[in-house]
């Protein structure tokens, strides 16, 4: 079969650089500069933390706009920019039950439209927006998906009144499988999402078959027609993003270091294939940039040297759009 690749199907997921001491180095600058995503995806979990590197808040859970403002300024070229919101800061879940107090929605959304306006109300425009990260667990929204629909709408809504061109979407799914969240979750947003993500990692077990593993894109593939359904179903003609993906979705299963080696560029040539014959996807994004695990560079020594993967995206975005 043939298929088309498109410009967002080339996208990595920036972490490392997420800190704005690596985003100013230029060993990494530079190694950014060549790969030349597509897409970048701004996320890290200890992005909503009150201190540490990748931190965007200070003491007092307000976000830092220049430290905002200088990570964008040193990923900027002509990549399409995503910004994803972890979730709402510790102050807003007073009970600890890993919920949005229901008191704190207006507070929330309001939190979030802070954002953009640093953003793109500083000429830093951002296309993509998600206001929350794989909250489809148990210890979340998983069994209540409709509470989460509700805040979406509520911080969507509030989101582009600091700028109406914007997308927000979501629901950024850890489990791409999760048929009754999934379905809960759109039928509860309705028309009020402008597109739909998710994430799926080749494997969830240490070590493995590299067959399996490599034979995980037809999975991908093969979930994505059904998502892609899921929305035809309703109505809804919008961007699906597979934006998180990569051979296992922890770290520490990686105990061949596979996804550090020429195999993990076998494994993104695949699934660029399978993803572009099938036509279901909008966009991927790679997790991640930088890091000892999955990065396309390499940080040892702050040199950030490009590795199997990071040549492939290049030649992708170089000789396939």
């Amino acid at each position: 079969n043939k298929g088309t690749v498109k410009g967002t199907h080339i996208g990595l997921n920036v972490w490392s650089g997420m800190d704005q001491a690596v985003a100013s180095n230029q060993n990494y600058r530079n190694a950014l500069s060549y790969t030349k995503p597509h897409t970048i995806r701004f996320h890290a979990a200890e992005q909503i933390n009150t201190s540490g590197p990748r931190s965007w808040l200070d003491s007092n859970s307000n976000w830092v706009s220049t430290r905002i403002q200088s990570v964008l300024d040193n990923t900027a070229y002509s990549a399409e920019r995503m910004v994803t919101i972890t979730r709402w800061p510790n102050w807003m879940d007073g009970n600890n039950d890993g919920k949005l107090d229901t008191g704190n929605y207006a507070a929330y959304a309001d939190w979030c439209k802070q954002l953009v306006t640093i953003c793109n109300g500083s000429g830093r425009y951002v296309k993509y927006w998600e206001p929350f990260n794989e909250v489809d667990g148990p210890g979340n929204y998983g069994n209540d998906p409709s509470t989460l629909a509700t805040i979406f709408k509520q911080v969507r809504t509030k989101m582009k009144e600091a700028d109406a061109s914007i997308q927000v979407g979501a629901p950024a799914a850890l489990n791409p499988w999760g048929d009754s969240f999934l379905d809960g979750f759109l039928n509860g947003v309705g028309n009020q999402i402008d597109f739909f993500s998710y994430h799926y990692y080749s494997s969830n077990s240490s070590g493995g078959n590299i067959g399996d593993i490599y034979n995980g894109v037809d999975w991908m593939q093969s979930r994505a027609t059904s998502l892609r359904n899921k929305l035809v179903s309703r109505g809804l003609n919008i961007p699906m993003f597979q934006d998180e993906h990569n051979m296992y979705d922890t770290w520490d299963k990686d105990s061949n270091g596979w996804m550090r080696s020429v195999r993990s560029a076998v494994f993104d040539a695949l699934l660029l294939k399978a993803i572009a014959e099938g036509s279901d996807t909008t966009g991927l994004m790679s997790w991640n940039d930088a890091d000892y695990t999955y990065g396309k560079f390499d940080p040892s020594n702050n040199a950030y040297t490009v590795r199997w993967s990071a040549h492939f995206m290049k030649l992708s975005r170089d000789h396939l759009i």
